[in-house]
């Protein structure tokens, strides 16, 4: 059987089928057997190269296929293809060309990714192609919605990690809380010891920083400074003590500060026009560094234990006079021998700071 060529005839194409008719009694066509005619057969081609062409339920946008049913390697090639769903005749001017490894140029001059595939019995190719934007524009969607689904999965990722991340920092900073506030109350009650402590001795015990103003005080000396807040204002040793008594407490600073801590016994100083006795001591406060940021200072005043050991060394003075004068009395012989050796002693006893005999 031959196919013969497709052609237009009153808008419908035609198409003729011819078969070799042979003898009865010869063995065929394909045998070598005689031909005695032909039959033709004239097929209205429309419908069925439609069904062929048509696209199928499946195809997306863009999709068509078209029949090459006159290939030639050199000039125009004929096509069949559909136009409002009906076969039609057209020419394929130099065939299809290639425009890179995927893409084809078809015979309308669109952009297309094509496969072919010949017919069996006719030298046909049927061409089944798609438009290159549309064959894409799934992949550009796809690609949109990875990067959606990527966007929402990184901020879900990150939603879920700064949760995590705020609970457990939830969590330290309620560690870090319960911590300060149990370094706040051991700070508070070892204050509270240290008041109660200082509190209840009757000396005058301070703390100043390095460049002057006071910052704290027991009760007794809160008590000497007139009840004065130490946080409302700036108050120095001076305004506390008078001028009188800072030559003291300035040579008790440096002195501290050069030999880490200094005591001065009975020193004798005038506060508030009156004349006392104090015992001063003097200690820097050290950072880790070694460097000092401020000083402590503690007054205590021993006046009366100095007065009255004045009336003790008056009183003894008073008691070997009258010894003395006793034994001169008695023995007018030895010419104020006695006295002298009364004097000796006494300036003995006062270069050697020997209190039991002065």
């Amino acid at each position: 059987m031959v196919v013969g060529e497709v052609r237009l005839k009153n808008e419908t194409l035609l198409f003729d089928l011819v078969v070799a008719v042979t003898a009865p009694q010869s063995a065929g066509v394909g045998d070598g057997g005689d031909i005695i005619g032909v039959i033709v057969i004239t097929v209205e081609a429309g419908s069925e190269l439609n069904g062929l062409l048509r696209p199928d339920l499946l195809s997306r946008d863009g999709e068509r296929h078209w029949l090459v049913i006159d290939r030639q390697d050199e000039g125009d090639s004929r096509i069949v293809h559909t136009v409002n769903g009906q076969p039609t005749l057209a020419s394929l001017k130099g065939g299809m060309r290639r425009l890179d490894d995927r893409v084809w140029i078809s015979f309308d001059g669109r952009h297309v990714l094509a496969a072919m595939q010949e017919v069996a019995g006719p030298d046909w190719l049927v061409v089944s192609e798609i438009g290159v934007d549309e064959a894409f524009r799934p992949l550009g969607e796809f690609k949109l919605a990875a990067i959606l689904i990527a966007v929402m999965s990184t901020g879900l990722l990150g939603f879920v990690l700064l949760t995590l991340w705020w609970r457990q920092a939830s969590r330290f900073n309620e560690g870090m809380a319960r911590q300060y506030r149990t370094l706040a109350e051991r700070i508070n009650a070892h204050k509270q010891l240290l008041e109660s402590v200082t509190g209840a001795l009757p000396d005058l015990i301070w703390l100043k920083r390095m460049d002057g103003p006071i910052v704290w005080g027991n009760k007794a000396f809160d008590k000497f400074g007139g009840g004065r807040r130490w946080q409302d204002a700036e108050f120095h040793e001076s305004d506390i003590f008078g001028p009188p008594a800072e030559r003291l407490l300035l040579q008790g600073d440096e002195r501290a500060l050069s030999e880490n801590g200094v005591r001065l016994d009975e020193r004798q100083i005038v506060i508030g026009g009156e004349e006392r006795f104090v015992n001063l001591t003097k200690s820097p406060i050290r950072r880790d560094d070694g460097k000092a940021n401020g000083l402590v200072g503690v007054v205590r005043d021993v006046t009366d234990m100095v007065r009255q050991r004045q009336r003790q060394q008056k009183l003894i003075r008073q008691m070997v006079a009258s010894l003395t004068r006793a034994v001169e009395l008695v023995d007018p012989y030895l010419l104020g021998h006695t006295r002298r050796l009364q004097d000796l002693t006494c300036d003995l006893a006062e270069h050697l700071d020997c209190c039991l005999l002065y």
